[in-house]
């Protein structure tokens, strides 16, 4: 039930505050979230409170040209205030590009209280993708909605 709930008081159409280029972006199409070492992690869209099953859901692109394969992890992620994990592991070899989503849980979101995401705060782990090691993590960005 509050899955309907968040899908009827939702505006979809994020402004997005990035600390590493100190700017702060209305969102219409797609918004650099971060640029750093090759790698470049861009926001694709809007919330879609519909598309997953589980719960609402902002589409990615992660740009690799670093030189080596990585992964892309959400960390340190925090919606409306409330600390809770975004669910995203993308997998990108050198000179390619990957699509992935930073989901939330329905069952986190109601845990929180949460009926409105308005701001959403998380920063990206850049992991070398053949030995694990955690190459640099991003400073958090700021999707407010």
């Amino acid at each position: 039930m509050m899955f309907f709930t968040l899908t009827a008081c939702q505006s979809t159409t994020p402004t997005v505050t990035n600390p590493e280029t100190n700017t702060s972006t209305t969102s219409k199409g797609e918004v650099e979230l971060v640029n750093r070492d090759g790698v470049k992690i861009i926001l694709v869209g809007n919330l879609d409170l519909k598309g997953n099953v589980l719960g609402p859901q902002i589409k990615v692109r992660v740009e690799n040209n670093s030189g080596r394969s990585i992964i892309v992890q959400a960390r340190n992620t925090s919606v409306n205030g409330f600390s809770m994990d975004a669910i995203m592991s993308c997998s990108v070899n050198n000179g390619e590009k990957g699509y992935d989503t930073l989901l939330f849980l329905n069952s986190d979101l109601n845990n929180a209280g949460i009926t409105n995401i308005k701001t959403i705060k998380t920063a990206f782990a850049i992991i070398d993708g053949n030995t694990w090691y955690t190459l640099s993590t991003t400073d958090s960005v700021t999707i407010n909605f």
